[in-house]
């Protein structure tokens, strides 16, 4: 199947598409950037398969490009029995869009004269409907480079693996959901150790607030029943050929109770014989204690 693996990667300019497409080259993807859409035909021809799996950039820039002709080709591609096709929709918040912009002094491409929010805003209605058929959003607001290159090396690896790849996240919900997460469970619920001043500088990882945590009534069955619905699911994953799953436990702040909730599903799923990575995404850890 990996011969025959086709992925689109599209998605915001400045988003981290051709860092994408790159990092899909570096493990072994043949990369096009830019290729007009009429010609996606001829690149991924029917009578002939694949000599290598590809990686296909397309964007707002592209020749010929419109959302219709692009949807139109993902279902031509979708119907055939020898391609196996993903699309990555490279995300992230306007505001940052607009600051790489302003830091980087390029020109968005569809500004013109205008300022770069502008155009940022017409192109995020222009591909609507293509983020919505997307197979991965990879958000990059908050990720390095470092941290990108590990979440694509890890989720579209070429390497034969018949277990899922699961990527745990903790997150704040004042900084916004993570775009990429499959499930989102919201731990607010729980008591908040943010309102005890001597726990409010340490983190979920810290054992002052793990064990102010345990004692809340409802942690140990929340987490049980979470224990129990992943060791429904992910055997049907595996079973799919599902290649990643990613969960992320969101809290007010993302400092405290969805770092420990993040924290004991991955510690419990290292058990098992997938491949996993843990994020938090928005943790800031406790210093000069």
């Amino acid at each position: 199947m990996n011969q025959n693996r086709v992925i689109l990667v599209t998605g915001m300019s400045g988003a981290g598409r051709s860092f994408t497409l790159k990092t899909l080259e570096d493990i072994g993807y043949e990369t096009v950037d830019n290729l007009p859409l009429s010609f996606l035909s001829l690149i991924i021809n029917p009578d002939s398969p694949l000599l290598h799996p590809m990686a296909i950039g397309i964007d707002v820039r592209t020749r010929d490009f419109s959302t219709n002709k692009f949807l139109e080709q993902i279902k031509k591609l979708s119907q055939r029995d020898n391609v196996q096709l993903e699309i990555i929709f490279c995300d992230c918040d306007d505001d940052v869009l607009a600051r790489r912009y302003t830091e980087t002094r390029r020109k968005h491409p569809l500004s013109s004269e205008r300022p770069a929010l502008d155009g940022i805003r017409a192109e995020r209605m222009i591909l609507k409907p293509i983020l919505e058929v997307a197979t991965y959003t990879l958000d990059t607001t908050y990720l390095s480079v470092t941290e990108t290159r590990q979440i694509l090396r890890h989720q579209f690896s070429l390497e034969r693996n018949p277990q899922t790849f699961i990527q745990i996240i903790s997150f704040g919900f004042k900084r916004g959901m993570p775009r990429e997460a499959d499930m989102v469970l919201d731990v607010r619920f729980l008591k908040n150790p943010y309102y005890d001043e001597q726990l409010r500088p340490f983190s979920g990882e810290d054992l002052p607030v793990a064990q102010f945590i345990e004692n809340d009534s409802l942690i140990k069955p929340f987490l049980d029943q979470i224990k129990a619905s992943l060791s429904l699911m992910l055997p049907r994953f595996d079973e799919e050929g599902r290649s990643y799953f990613t969960l992320a436990f969101g809290c007010t702040g993302g400092q405290h109770r969805s770092v420990y909730c993040a924290q004991t599903i991955f510690n419990w799923l290292k058990l098992s014989r997938h491949q996993i990575d843990l994020r938090h995404r928005d943790m800031v850890s406790a210093q000069g204690i």
